[in-house]
């Protein structure tokens, strides 16, 4: 689970229980809100895991975290867009004006006050492995294609 906050002042804080151990989690989850929210990475604060403020994440485990708690951020930052969005519309603005948030907030609230939550979870599909073979009947695109073409089966 993820939660974007956008603030009044128009920073930005992304709220996740990722553990950044040197893999740069911390500077993908920043990139991935940026891109969402069109802000700069480094802009966006990072709230390092703390079980009184950020949400639950099951573990910090290989390549788990940019997958997982990638699509979680994905889905926070959307949500704080299109709640962006919404203000902007409720407001009588046109569609796609180039308010900032500081600026939606000033004409909602005659001041700068408030923020917006985006909250984001993910759980991708499971298929447990058949019992007799140990094998799951999933297959991965991108990965098949790439042992099919070592095998001499590609589709190219």
């Amino acid at each position: 689970m993820a939660i974007v906050n956008l603030y009044a002042d128009g920073s930005c804080g992304l709220y996740c229980s990722t553990v950044d151990m040197g893999q740069g989690s911390d500077t993908a989850m920043a990139q991935i809100v940026g891109e969402v929210l069109n802000l700069p990475a480094e802009t966006v604060k990072v709230v390092h895991p703390d079980t009184d403020v950020t949400p639950y994440d099951m573990a910090t485990l290989g390549s788990r975290s940019t997958y997982h708690m990638g699509h979680a951020v994905r889905i926070a930052a959307e949500d704080a867009r299109d709640k962006v969005v919404a203000l902007a519309r409720e407001l009588g603005l046109p569609e796609g004006t180039n308010y900032s948030v500081p600026d939606l907030f000033k004409k909602k609230y005659g001041m700068q006050a408030g923020n917006i939550v985006g909250v984001g979870s993910f759980i991708p599909s499971y298929t447990p492995p058949d019992y007799g073979t140990g094998q799951t009947p999933q297959r991965h695109p991108v990965l098949d294609d790439r042992r099919d073409r070592c095998r001499g089966r590609g589709r190219y």
